[in-house]
């Protein structure tokens, strides 16, 4: 059970960023094994089960949700190794990162953030998700406003973060038992289904059902 991002986690990050070399990682791999990726792993499987309840096609394997800690250095300047921060995403699985819609969360050592968006640019799903708004305006402004829903989801994820002790909040670990509920009607689900009935031009294709507020972050 999650039970908490604890102090280590976010000292973990800070050594990391001053001594972002491959020797300093090896001689310290059991505390990001121990700190880091234990518990994100953990935050992860207890959120599963609430994200396959808002789609049950999305990815919830830690594995393949987790970011890796290693930088891909080929095509930038910067060549250093590691990150000091991790980001988990849920999407669909099988579908390239690029252009698929997903909820997403980041711990740094100053922030917390998450979302739902899209990874990159995705022109088709922003074409039919305009097309939708232009037809069926009420329909991405319901009461409560989906934005509303997003934060609800939001909220929850940063009292879950705030156990993060001495280094983003303090306080106690938070059960995430039903985290994403109040997100779950209005945000992705709808969106994901949205048009697949193929009712007249708001009719959407499966490609095209991958929408979302581009970038949305509450």
């Amino acid at each position: 059970m999650f039970s908490g991002f604890p102090e280590e986690t976010i000292r973990f990050f800070l050594d990391i960023r001053f001594h972002n070399e491959v020797s300093f990682y090896k001689a310290h791999e059991d505390e990001y094994q121990t700190f880091v990726k234990k518990p994100f792993y953990r935050f992860i499987e207890e959120l599963g089960e609430t994200m396959l309840s808002i789609s049950d096609d999305l990815e919830v394997r830690p594995a393949k949700c987790l970011a890796r800690l290693r930088r891909d250095t080929r095509f930038t300047k910067d060549k250093s190794p590691y990150r000091d921060h991790l980001w988990l995403v849920f999407h669909r699985a099988g579908e390239a990162k690029d252009t698929s819609v997903m909820y997403w969360f980041e711990l740094s050592p100053e922030t917390v953030e998450w979302g739902l968006g899209f990874w990159g640019m995705n022109r088709p799903a922003m074409n039919a998700l305009r097309a939708r708004m232009v037809e069926k305006p009420r329909e991405v402004q319901p009461e409560p406003h989906p934005i509303a829903r997003i934060a609800d989801f939001g909220g929850a994820l940063s009292a879950a973060a705030g156990s993060c002790r001495g280094a983003v909040g303090t306080g106690n670990a938070v059960s995430l038992q039903g985290l994403v509920h109040q997100a779950r009607k209005r945000s992705l689900q709808g969106l994901l289904s949205a048009g697949t009935a193929g009712h007249g031009t708001a009719g959407l294709s499966q490609a095209e059902t991958h929408v979302s507020f581009a970038a949305l972050r509450c």
